[in-house]
């Protein structure tokens, strides 16, 4: 008598990376193996995301989803199981089948069986998803990973108590910065005076300046080098 297949654990999360890679449709899934398998690691997701929605005419926030919720944190799983790409679609399919819950299977359980002959490549040893995940263990310490960042300046007005004659003007600069959480997307704005404009541009320098060292040492022995973001 044959052995089930083995259950791995469905997080809400990894159900919305499913649910994304469903969004995704077979044509587009068969795309995306075909690029992943030509593209080196890097971790310039916000990059990538806005590439790839273009080329595959899909919504950023469904990728982000499908890579992020996904086949990199469901890459991760694989080889921590140390399954095959053919035994660990079989135990997700088997997982889904059995601990998924019955809205979710009602809604999604047709369409999940269509892409799941596309998948075999997103799951095979040390694609490019599996090296992210790797990556982002690397990573993993850190509690937010950076999405984008702008700086807004305000003039505000200071008008008299009679609110007929404007007083004075303040600038005002703010930091509006978007990182990932491991939950979702997150947006943090801090005030910024001149200053801490001075101090931070001192800081980005000081930062690229090293990157350059390390990626030349590095290169000038066959190492590839990834700088997060690039």
């Amino acid at each position: 008598m044959s052995e089930s297949p083995q259950i791995i654990p469905l997080p809400e999360r990894g159900l919305r990376g499913i649910r994304a890679l469903i969004d995704l449709g077979p044509e587009r899934l068969a795309r995306l193996a075909e690029t992943q398998a030509d593209c080196p690691l890097n971790l310039s997701f916000s990059n990538l995301f806005a590439e790839l929605s273009e080329q595959l005419q899909c919504e950023e926030r469904t990728l982000q989803r499908a890579f992020m919720d996904g086949l990199i944190p469901l890459n991760g799983l694989r080889r921590i199981l140390e399954m095959s790409a053919h035994d660990f679609i079989g135990s997700l399919a088997y997982s889904i089948s059995q601990r998924a819950p019955e809205e979710w299977k009602t809604r999604n359980l047709e369409e999940w069986n269509r892409i799941r002959p596309q998948l075999a490549p997103f799951f095979e040893p040390d694609n490019f998803f599996s090296q992210a995940s790797k990556a982002f263990e690397l990573l993993s310490q850190r509690p937010a990973i950076f999405q984008r960042v702008k700086i807004l300046t305000d003039l505000r007005p200071i008008y008299d108590e009679t609110t007929a004659k404007t007083l004075a003007v303040v600038q005002t600069n703010t930091l509006v910065l978007s990182y990932w959480d491991g939950e979702g997307e997150r947006t943090l704005h801090v005030t910024l005076d001149s200053s801490d404009l001075q101090a931070m541009s001192h800081e980005v320098e000081r930062a690229r300046q090293k990157a350059c060292i390390s990626q030349a040492e590095w290169e000038k022995i066959g190492v590839h080098f990834i700088t997060y973001g690039d």
